[in-house]
Order: C-alpha cells, then sequence, then structure tokens
C-alpha cells in the first residue's frame, strides 16, 4: 500500500532554516573580516555623535581602512578616542557582507547577528579600548587608576579625556593637560615641594612641572586619608641617558636647581649630608648578602655569580668609607650642610622630559631633600657611564656642565669618588634578590655589573689620577 506523503506545516519550515541557519558567532566573525576590507564610510550612521556627558572627541567620517594583512600606523596622539576597534557603519557593513557572501532570499534572516551576540562584541570592542587607553568614559579612567572622581570637582575641571600614561593619570581639559596621581608622599612633604617651586621660580628656575592647586588653594588632595596631587602635564619624550648631549642638558638642569633650591628654609625638611654613615651602612648590608651567597648549600645561579665576585665587592665597598671619613670630605661636607641645596634624588630617565622646543625638564620630585649636590651627579654618571660603557667623555661632559653653574673643587671631587667607588649597582640588584624577594631580571642584571666590572675599575683608577 502506497502512503501518500502530506504537506508540512508552515512552522515546519521556519523550524528548520533556525536549526540549520549558522551559528551567531561564525556569522559575525565572517562579517567583521568583511569589513576589514569595505571601503570607508561617508557618514556616521545611528546617531554616532558623541556624548556632551563624557567629553568624548566625535569619530573621524572619512578615517581609511588598512588594507588587509597591513599594520595601522601609530596615533597622531596618545589621547586620541578614535579607536582601531570601532565598529563600521550600516552601509559599509552591508556593501561588505555583500562582497564577501553569495545573495541570499529576501526571507533569509541567517545574516542577522542576534542582539545579544551584537552587545557582547560592544563589550569586547569596549574592553579592548580601555586595555590601550582609549577610554571614552573619563570617570572609568579615573577608578581605573584609583583616583576618585571627586578630583574633577576639587581642582574645577571640565574634563574632556582621560588616560594612564607612564603610571600616571593624564588629564585633559579644555584649558591645560594635568598629570595627577595617588602618591605616598605625606601632605607636609607635598607643602615642602610647593614652597621649594615657588622659591626657585623666584630664582629663574624653570626646568620643572609646577604643582596645580585645588580650589581650595591646596597643594594636594586630601580624600579618604589618601594623598593626591596634580601637576602641568609635560610633553616630549623620556631622556636618554646614551646620548652625550642629553646627559649634559640633565646635569645643567640638575646644577641650576640645586644652586637657585640654596636658601630656601623649610622646618623639618630631610637632611642628607652624614654620607659616611650612609655608606657604612650599605657596606655592612652588602657584607651580609655576600656572606649568604657564599653560605648557601643549594646556591643557585644568583648566589655562585655573586659569591664569585665577593673579594672584588667588599674592597670597593670598605674603599669608598676610607674615601668619604677623609678630613677634606668631611670639612666640605660640613661647609656645603651650612648653605645647603636641594637634591632630586631619583635621576632615572623616566624624570627628565626632553622637548624639542622646550628642552629639558625635570619631574617628580618626591624624593627631594637638602643634600650635597654630588649625591645627584653621581647618580646622574653611574646611570649614564652604565649606559655608554664607561666611556670618560661621558663624566668630562657632566662635569662641564656643572662647572659652568658653580665649579667643583678639589673635596667635591673626592666626594664624588667615594660615592662613585661603592657598587651600588651590585648592592641593589642583591639587596632586591635578598631583601624583597626573587624576581625576573635579576639575573640578567648581575650578569650586567660582572661584566662591567673590569671597564667600571678602570674609569675609576683614571678618574682617581685625575682628581690627586
Amino acid at each position: 500500500m502506497i502512503r501518500r506523503r502530506r504537506p508540512m506545516p508552515a512552522w515546519w519550515g521556519e523550524l528548520m532554516k533556525e536549526l540549520t541557519r549558522p551559528p551567531y558567532f561564525l556569522d559575525a566573525a565572517i562579517q567583521q573580516q568583511a569589513t576589514k576590507s569595505a571601503p570607508p564610510p561617508t557618514q556616521e550612521s545611528n546617531g554616532g555623535s558623541s556624548d556632551s556627558g563624557t567629553g568624548d572627541a566625535p569619530r573621524s567620517h572619512t578615517r581609511p581602512a588598512p588594507a588587509v594583512g597591513s599594520r595601522r600606523a601609530g596615533p597622531s596622539s596618545r589621547l586620541s578616542t578614535a579607536s582601531e576597534g570601532d565598529p563600521p557603519t550600516s552601509s559599509s557593513s552591508a556593501q561588505a557582507h555583500d562582497v564577501q557572501r553569495p545573495h541570499r532570499a529576501a526571507n533569509d534572516r541567517s545574516d542577522v547577528v542576534p542582539a545579544a551576540a551584537s552587545a557582547t562584541a560592544d563589550k569586547a570592542r569596549a574592553a579592548d579600548r580601555t586595555r590601550r587607553g582609549e577610554v571614552l568614559n573619563w570617570q572609568l579612567v579615573f577608578k581605573k587608576a584609583g583616583v576618585p572622581t571627586h578630583a574633577a570637582k576639587a581642582y574645577g575641571w571640565t574634563i574632556q579625556r582621560a588616560l594612564v600614561e607612564s603610571g600616571v593619570l593624564r588629564v585633559q581639559t579644555a584649558k591645560q593637560t594635568y598629570a595627577l596621581k595617588r602618591t605616598e608622599t605625606p601632605p607636609e612633604r607635598i607643602e615642602f615641594l610647593n614652597g621649594l617651586f615657588e622659591f626657585v621660580r623666584e630664582q629663574g628656575f624653570q626646568a620643572f612641572a609646577p604643582i596645580v592647586h585645588t580650589r581650595a588653594e591646596d597643594p594636594y588632595l586630601l580624600h579618604r586619608g589618601r594623598v593626591y596631587y596634580a601637576t602641568r602635564w609635560v610633553d616630549g619624550n623620556p631622556a636618554n641617558f646614551a646620548s652625550v648631549d642629553q646627559v649634559r642638558q640633565i646635569a645643567d638642569v640638575l646644577a641650576h636647581f640645586h644652586e637657585c633650591s640654596r636658601g630656601y628654609e623649610a622646618d623639618g625638611a630631610e637632611m642628607v649630608f652624614d654620607l659616611e654613615h650612609l655608606l657604612r651602612r650599605r657596606t655592612e648590608d652588602l657584607q651580609a648578602m655576600l656572606a649568604v651567597a657564599q653560605a648557601r648549600r643549594d646556591a643557585d645561579r644568583f648566589d655562585r655569580l655573586l659569591a664569585s665576585s665577593a673579594s672584588r665587592l667588599r674592597e670597593a665597598a670598605e674603599e669608598s668609607v676610607r674615601l668619604i671619613s677623609d678630613t677634606r670630605c668631611q670639612s666640605f661636607l660640613a661647609a656645603d650642610e651650612g648653605v645647603p641645596g636641594v637634591c632630586h634624588l631619583d635621576v632615572i630617565p623616566e624624570n627628565f622630559i626632553l622637548h624639542p622646543r622646550r628642552g629639558m625638564t625635570a619631574i617628580d620630585f618626591d624624593l627631594a631633600a637638602y643634600a650635597p649636590r654630588a649625591l645627584d651627579v653621581s647618580h646622574l654618571l653611574r646611570r649614564a657611564l652604565q649606559r655608554q660603557q664607561w666611556r670618560s667623555e661621558v663624566a668630562y661632559t657632566c662635569f662641564s656642565a656643572y662647572n659652568q653653574v658653580r665649579p667643583i673643587d678639589g673635596p667635591e671631587y673626592r666626594v664624588i669618588q667615594a660615592l662613585m667607588t661603592f657598587p651600588y649597582r651590585t648592592w641593589r640588584v642583591a639587596r632586591s634578590h635578598y631583601r624583597v624577594g626573587q624576581a625576573p631580571g635579576q639575573l640578567e642584571e648581575l650578569e650586567a655589573c660582572v661584566d662591567e666590572a673590569d671597564r667600571r675599575e678602570r674609569f675609576m683608577e683614571a678618574f682617581a689620577r685625575q682628581i690627586h
């Protein structure tokens, strides 16, 4: 008996379409791939103008799309909010879809991405913008940086954009750009720095980022027991200690800052003039760590490498103490303390910004204290010489810059010699390894110390002959 096939109901056909439709994530991936080769949109769709409440910049209407497989050139500004991951307009998306996929019937809706998938894709793009610093909502940036949004009101800022750059919150308003950060520096220290900056400005020194006051005329913001402060943002690039000319510019800035700070008086400010005690304490610390490295039965590569240099390191550390305890050095330090200047004491490339037209600017004075300028000189020399294979030209350039501001005499050269003789770089990495904890890069740093040891000793021997 032959059975007659009955026609299927209409709902059955719709069900089969749903069951055979490609997964939405696959469809979305195909669509996104297609849009890479689509022509640039000619107008913004879906009312895509920026929200004035967030201070976003409007998206460009004519931004060209990169060729498939090419790498987009870097953004012209770090503050740009136009993201490479911005969704295309509906018109360009449709064109690209027609190019990449075969024509479908009018009632075929298999190319429609569900609303939930679209929302997920939008969140993913927003998260990507957040990771790259191109965040459209400044309140979100503040929260992620651990800075209260209340700061905007406290400073009277109408914020347009904000992002975290070089570990500092960069805040752009309609009139100015600021660096805002949370600090462990107590309020009285910021009061000290604020008064210091006002003093050196009166003396003619301007190569620094001034502290910005709140609407209440305070140089810092105290919120829920935490301290924040802001300075003017300094445009430019971190200094390059491998450049002799930039080392000269840094030395010039430090020398002028130190001299312009002489005469500034502040109660309770830190004084760092007992360099003999400083070097003795560091020498004892280094010797203790060397003993640990030599006594370990389960010594690792770091221990063995440090132990292999123990005798040389002990000799250098003890020589530094002998030099600084000389009566000529002690007499010089006592006289210098009578009319002290202020040292930066954190001489690293990131704290000196070079602008093509405005030159070198010093930032981040959080560690500044009354001290002999020999401390800043030795810090700059040590780091620059390490980068430039201990070339004597680096020291000559640095000393020349200081001598043009105030000449270095014999006893001061001996103080610099004592500070430079101590194996500071090795002591620092060993202290990090044994006192703080093991971390990536410590072994490589110690290897660099061992590698430069001969060049360093030859430089120090030549330097000693010239100053005696």
